[in-house]
C-alpha cells in the first residue's frame, strides 16, 4: 500500500481492493477490538454494581475469565468466547435493572450458589475432618497436604496454616471470651479509653 491513491478511490487503499493478504487483517483487528471492548464494558458494568461484594465478585470474574482465555488461538473458540462475553455483558446490564439477574449475581458473590459455595463447603469439610480425627467420615489421603493450606512458614518450626486451623483458633478464642470475665470492652473499641 505504498502507491498514491487516486481521487476516485480515496477512501479505500488499493491493497484492500485487490483482495491480497491484507484483506484478512481488518477482520483480525476487529476481533481484537471486540475483545477489548467487551473487557472494558465488563469492568465498567462491574464498577456500577450497587452491592460491594457483588461488585468485587464481578470485577474478579471478568479479569479471571479474560486472563484464562488470553492465549486462545483457535478462531472458532475465540468466536465462541466473544459470543459468551457479549451474553455476559448483556446479563450484567440486566443485573443493574432486573431483580432476578441482580439476585443471581448476589447469590454467586455471597456463596449461596456457584463456585464460592463449593469452595466454602470444601473448607468446612476440611474443618470437620481435622477437628474429629477419630471418626472415619471418608477416606482421605494422609500424605497429601490439605487443599486449603498455605506453604510452610520459613524457620525451624515449618508450620502450615490452613482454614481449618484458623476456624479452630477463632472458635477457641470465642469460647475463651465467653467463659472469661467480661471487661465491658469489645474488639472494636480496644484501642480507645472510655
Amino acid at each position: 500500500c505504498t502507491k498514491v491513491y487516486s481521487a476516485r478511490a480515496r477512501s479505500v487503499p488499493p491493497c484492500f481492493v485487490t483482495g491480497g493478504p491484507a484483506v484478512t487483517m481488518p477482520a483480525h483487528l476487529a476481533r481484537g477490538t471486540e475483545v477489548r471492548r467487551l473487557y472494558r464494558k465488563g469492568l465498567e458494568l462491574s464498577r456500577l454494581f450497587p452491592d460491594p461484594c457483588g461488585r468485587n465478585y464481578l470485577m474478579r470474574r471478568v479479569q479471571e475469565v479474560f486472563r484464562k482465555r488470553a492465549t486462545e488461538t483457535s478462531p472458532t473458540k475465540i468466536g465462541r468466547h466473544i459470543k459468551e462475553g457479549a451474553q455476559s455483558v448483556r446479563r450484567m446490564e440486566r443485573a443493574l435493572h432486573a431483580r432476578a439477574d441482580y439476585e443471581r449475581v448476589t447469590q454467586l458473590a455471597y456463596g449461596v450458589v456457584g463456585r464460592v459455595k463449593h469452595a466454602l463447603a470444601s473448607a468446612l469439610a476440611e474443618i470437620n475432618v481435622s477437628s474429629s480425627p477419630n471418626e472415619k467420615t471418608e477416606k482421605t489421603n494422609q500424605n497429601r497436604p490439605p487443599k486449603w493450606a498455605l506453604p510452610p512458614l520459613p524457620g525451624s518450626a515449618r508450620e502450615t496454616f490452613t482454614l481449618g486451623l484458623l476456624m479452630r483458633k477463632i472458635e477457641m478464642l470465642a469460647r475463651a471470651g465467653s467463659n472469661g470475665p467480661d471487661t465491658g470492652h469489645d474488639v472494636l473499641s480496644a484501642g480507645h479509653d472510655s
